[in-house]
């Protein structure tokens, strides 16, 4: 998985929308205390092109730091 994926609905199932690319974030740069916030921002136009309405959600790995486990933030979200 990359640092972050994008999934869109369709058919009643989430499918990854595809790209040539390999995408990464800085990991370094969002060190987030436990409970704590963090505004991450992605642009999609330069990975995936526009994206057409529908239903979507990013899911975003993360490490926890204390004991190295990995674990997915998913975030869903509609274009009208």
């Amino acid at each position: 998985m990359d640092d972050y994926e994008v999934e869109c609905y369709l058919d009643g199932y989430w499918q990854p929308l595809s790209h040539d690319v390999p995408i990464v974030s800085h990991p370094a740069l969002y060190n987030i205390k436990a409970y704590g916030k963090a505004k991450i921002v992605i642009d999609f136009k330069e990975v995936y092109g526009a994206l057409i309405p529908g239903r979507y959600r990013i899911a975003k790995k993360l490490t926890r730091k204390s004991d190295g486990q990995e674990m997915k933030l998913i975030y869903e979200f509609e274009i009208k």
